[in-house]
């Protein structure tokens, strides 16, 4: 990226946040934190209204705006994009505001843009299964964002995966999408920890009126790194596949890993581990025309450690 389009990017930058870093423009640019002083200086002196706060990182002065600046093709492509996973990844309180923002970027862009917005709107198709929800559709995610964003204590009724159902107050610190589902991580003031929360387990939710203090020791991606690099948990699970006919492949549920398949005529064993505890309560499903089911975990239920 050249100089020009470099500013032009901080000053958006700047715009679009509260507070920036000088540490963060440089991990994000590609360059020195002595060469984005040069660039918020050279910002300075063409008459942006820049502020400077001790310890924390620069700000436009409060009141002023930028006037609106167009959409390249490219940009609003991309964001046409992104609403067609938003529409396939999130609920209905989402859902909503995304075609709302989306209906407002087209109504202002040229002739010639939304001509191309619609020629890759119309050859572009995304095809990603949908979370299936635990209980019936709900639409938590939007009220979850508020409460993440205004540090707003939330009561939730939640459904463990072991059926457990509990009422508690959490403090929520972040969203996170893994396993094809929306988790709500948060400090669960009745396990007095860290907790995740499917959000299709989520029976209810309502805000507390209540506010909690910042956690500034916690780092939502640190923390999801950190569980999916030492959290994970191994549970040997023995499986059955039964075929109508010869069983000539063998396929074992997309959490877990086969180390070993006894074929007969009809059936076949598979001794496989997962990281996940889905599971739980004797797997069955279905592969094709083949039939799954877990023979025989080796532990009880009860001694794996609760996640909620």
């Amino acid at each position: 990226m050249d100089r020009l389009n470099r500013l032009v990017a901080i000053t958006l930058r700047l715009q679009s946040r509260r507070i920036v870093r000088a540490e963060d423009l440089a991990e994000d640019f590609g360059i020195s934190v002595r060469t984005v002083y040069r660039d918020l200086r050279a910002l300075e002196e063409a008459g942006l209204p820049i502020y400077a706060e001790a310890g924390k990182g620069y700000s436009l002065l409060e009141g002023y705006h930028l006037p609106p600046v167009m959409f390249t093709q490219e940009e609003a492509a991309a964001l046409f994009l992104g609403g067609e996973f938003t529409e396939r990844l999130t609920d209905e309180s989402l859902r909503g505001h995304a075609r709302s923002a989306l209906m407002k970027i087209r109504a202002v862009l040229p002739p010639e843009r939304k001509e191309f917005i619609e020629r890759v709107g119309s050859a572009t198709a995304v095809y990603i299964p949908a979370p299936q929800p635990t209980f019936a559709p709900h639409a938590h995610l939007s009220l979850i964002q508020e409460a993440i964003a205004h540090r707003t204590v939330v009561e939730i009724a939640y459904q463990s995966g072991l059926r457990e159902r509990t009422t508690r107050a959490v403090e929520p610190l972040g969203l996170v999408y893994y396993a094809s589902h929306w988790h709500l991580i948060a400090w669960c003031r009745l396990r007095l920890d860290v907790r995740d929360f499917r959000s299709d387990r989520i029976m209810a939710i309502r805000p507390l009126g209540e506010s909690f203090p910042e956690r500034q020791d916690f780092s939502i991606r640190e923390h999801v790194a950190h569980t999916m690099r030492e959290g994970a948990t191994t549970y040997p699970v023995r499986v059955r596949f039964t075929r109508a006919k010869s069983v000539s492949s063998a396929a074992v549920p997309p959490t877990g890993a086969a180390t070993a398949v006894r074929r007969s005529k009809s059936r076949a064993r598979s001794r496989t581990s997962s990281t996940t505890s889905s599971w739980r309560g004797s797997f069955v499903g279905t592969s094709g025309s083949t039939m799954i089911r877990a023979l025989r975990p080796p532990f009880s239920l009860s001694t794996i450690p609760a996640t909620a």
